[in-house]
């Protein structure tokens, strides 16, 4: 649940913690949830300072803005028998443990900005990791679950775009 303090896409500190660790080289996935459009949203791999502006521009009025950095996902690398089992064992705590129901797995070999079908997963089950898996050998990867409804920390930021008359207020997603 997030806490009733909300960040809007503006403040200085949000934008230079972002921007920072673009600039270290990290890599980072954003979600775009679009206020008031029956759950419409985007995802977004983003590599460079101009690219999360790029994101900053599209959003709207109550949008909302997840950034996840690289702590956001437990299991990273290469794909190969080993990280395979890794993603496995995650998939199971996560259903055992977190009580969700799926894990999301995202490209890092594509040259898109916007994540489409092609560059995330979402997987179920195991037999969809190791049929994945089998097929996708040296596949850079991050697996997580994307938690945007988890509170801000060093992992993972949410802020909001303000509404017309300046206030921080979240939408309808």
């Amino acid at each position: 649940m997030q806490s009733e303090f909300l960040i809007s896409t503006d403040n200085p500190n949000f934008i230079e913690k972002v921007e920072s660790r673009l600039r270290q080289g990290e890599s980072i996935v954003i979600l775009l949830r679009y206020s008031s459009q029956g759950g419409n949203r985007d995802y977004f791999l983003v590599r460079s300072v101009d690219e999360f502006h790029r994101v900053l521009r599209k959003a709207h009025r109550r949008d909302a803005i997840s950034v996840f950095f690289s702590q956001s996902f437990p299991v990273q690398g290469m794909i190969s028998g080993e990280l395979k089992d890794k993603i496995v064992g995650f998939l199971n705590k996560t259903i055992r443990d977190d009580d969700e129901e799926a894990i999301l797995l995202i490209r890092l070999d594509t040259n898109q900005f916007m994540l489409g079908n092609d560059d995330m997963k979402v997987f179920f089950e195991l037999s969809q990791v190791e049929e994945w898996c089998s097929k996708n050998i040296g596949v850079p990867v991050l697996v997580g679950i994307l938690a945007f409804w988890e509170n801000n920390s060093e992992s993972m930021l949410t802020a909001y775009v303000r509404d017309s008359d300046g206030r921080i207020r979240r939408g309808a997603y």
